[in-house]
């Protein structure tokens, strides 16, 4: 028999810590019975296993003994998941038909939060999809919610988003450390943080890593970008100055992964901000995960757009505290026992030090970048 939205209340509230630390908002339990809070749901269960990742608890296999410890330790941290609406909706093909029958449950989610005084106590929120950030944002702040996504889109897990989702929570936890911050948050803006540029490993040459998003309009208005260096846009102004130098590399846009180093974007550009470096400390831990991630042997080379990045990741700043020609000048690298990153970094600084300019420099550097991947004998040119 299917379960009733009292039924999935019922078995939410087992598990409601008496102190709630942190709340998840997600759609709608699934319309094939998979319930995060059911100890008995577990092959259609899509949340569990992600949810306990966040709080380290580790299993070997899923059984209706292992889903109750992890619940009674996800009850223990805090944390608790409530859903817009106890009506599955996940199988809702036409996002407008779904998006207004959640809505028409606002008034009930709005009335389920006051009953655990999410409102008076300032619990935390965490809004997950981002249909729901759109409906909900707003909504719930003004209704004195506490909303801390900071316009970072959390995706849901399935499909193979799990990475993901624990890269955005753990941004939005980032953030909250800046926002804390008095002097951090002066310079802070709470518009998101862009996704990462990048394909596949194996036609990956290179990685990419620049200051920060933040960047402004001829009237000073900060332009908000969906991935690094805006190049899911065909127009972007970044890719042509990045491109001028690696080109003689041999990268393009399909070769290179890139990020930044600092995820939010700030008041101010990366020069003027006395606070830069402060901002750095907090993000580069992150950075190094998610590059140990795509890149776990640590193959390719990390191309340093700014001397910010090369000081905030040195081991010893003093060590290379030279001008930034020498670099190419002298034919010189910063190896991976040097660096926080641990791996090789090369100064491709934007401005006038063209590698054009520096034909030896880019001789030498070529050496540390992988060989290109082959194309599958049936893909080659003249092939079918």
């Amino acid at each position: 028999m299917a379960k009733t939205p009292e039924d999935f209340i019922a078995l939410r509230d087992k598990y409601k810590p008496e102190n709630i630390n942190l709340i998840f908002l997600f759609e709608s339990p699934l319309h094939d019975g998979g319930f995060f809070y059911d100890h008995k749901s577990l092959k259609n269960d899509v949340v569990f296993k992600p949810m306990m990742k966040l709080i380290d608890f580790k299993y070997n296999f899923l059984n209706e003994q292992i889903k109750l410890q992890g619940l009674k330790k996800f009850k223990e941290s805090g944390y608790f998941a409530v859903d817009s609406t106890y009506q599955p909706v996940n199988t809702f093909t036409n996002e407008g038909v779904k998006n207004n029958l959640i809505l028409k449950n606002c008034d009930n989610l709005i009335k389920d939060l006051r009953s655990i005084s999410a409102d008076k106590k300032q619990t935390p929120i965490i809004i997950v999809r981002a249909n729901l950030f759109k409906l909900f944002n707003t909504k719930l702040k003004k209704e004195g919610f506490n909303v801390i996504n900071e316009s970072i889109i959390v995706p849901f897990m399935a499909n193979n988003k799990e990475d993901k989702f624990h890269r955005k929570i753990l941004e939005i936890f980032m953030c909250r450390v800046i926002v804390a911050n008095p002097l951090l948050s002066s310079m802070y803006l709470p518009y998101g943080t862009p996704h990462e540029h990048g394909g596949k490993l194996k036609k990956t040459r290179a990685i990419i890593i620049g200051t920060d998003p933040s960047n402004y309009d001829d009237k000073g208005k900060t332009l908000i970008m969906s991935h690094a260096f805006d190049l899911q846009n065909p127009k972007t102004r970044y890719w042509d100055e990045i491109h001028n130098n690696i080109k003689y590399l041999g990268l393009d846009k399909t070769s290179v992964y890139m990020q930044y180093l600092v995820r939010n974007y700030m008041k101010k550009a990366t020069g003027e901000n006395s606070y830069w470096y402060e901002f750095a400390e907090i993000w580069k831990s992150m950075l190094k995960d998610d590059l140990d991630k795509f890149d776990p042997e640590r193959k390719l080379p990390v191309l340093a757009l700014s001397e910010f990045v090369v000081t905030a990741l040195l081991n010893d700043p003093e060590k290379h505290n030279i001008p930034s020609a020498k670099y190419y000048e002298k034919n010189i690298i910063i190896e991976p026992s040097e660096n926080y990153l641990e791996r090789v970094i090369i100064p491709c600084f934007k401005g006038s030090l063209i590698y054009a300019n520096y034909p030896s420099y880019v001789k030498y550097i070529k050496q540390f970048l992988p060989e290109p991947a082959e194309e599958p004998a049936g893909k080659k040119k003249g092939l079918t």
